[in-house]
């Protein structure tokens, strides 16, 4: 710290951060509290964008926007099982196992994360597969994570340890 400030080559970018975050907090968030709706529908927004927000709040939340454009509403809708996601793997430190059947439960009801959720998610779900021996839901994992890579090659480099894993699965006596 030199003269009361945080130096280094940083400095700049903190402070930037810092003015936008005023920016946002004078135009958006103020605005919203007052009763403003367009920035009230602006923060839920940011908040689905941002994963900020709980499950049940932001589907309520989404309902209750009658003037979204279908278009918008879909690219919104689609983030829901990303923010689902989020929800139970905020605890999953206190059983994985758990989590990942939970996750499953998303899986089997068609609702997968997209985006850069999407392998974590799969590898929760595999899991879950994993601890009942269901060697079906484990198939299913698979042939989504290949799926999936059709659209995100990040995705390819999974495959082959969830292949194992249900091979794995299948030489135990999996169901």
């Amino acid at each position: 710290m030199l003269d009361g400030k945080v130096g280094g080559a940083k400095l700049p970018d903190i402070e930037a951060m810092h003015a936008k975050a005023k920016t946002y907090a004078t135009d958006v968030v103020a605005k919203a509290d007052a009763g403003d709706k367009k920035a009230q529908e602006q923060l839920l927004l940011d908040r689905i964008e941002r994963k900020s927000i709980q499950y049940e709040d932001a589907k309520k939340a989404l309902a209750g926007l009658t003037e979204l454009g279908k278009e918008e509403r879909a690219k919104l809708e689609a983030k829901l099982p990303n923010i689902e996601m989020s929800g139970i793997t905020a605890t999953a430190w206190k059983d994985r196992v758990a989590a990942g059947k939970k996750l499953a439960e998303m899986f089997n009801a068609g609702r997968i994360p997209g985006g850069k959720d999407t392998a974590g998610f799969l590898n929760y779900v595999m899991m879950a597969a994993e601890a009942d021996k269901d060697v079906k839901l484990a198939e299913k994992v698979v042939e989504q994570a290949k799926s999936a890579a059709e659209k995100d090659k990040t995705l390819e480099r999974g495959i082959s340890a969830l292949e194992k894993r249900l091979e794995k699965l299948k030489s135990e006596g999996g169901k």
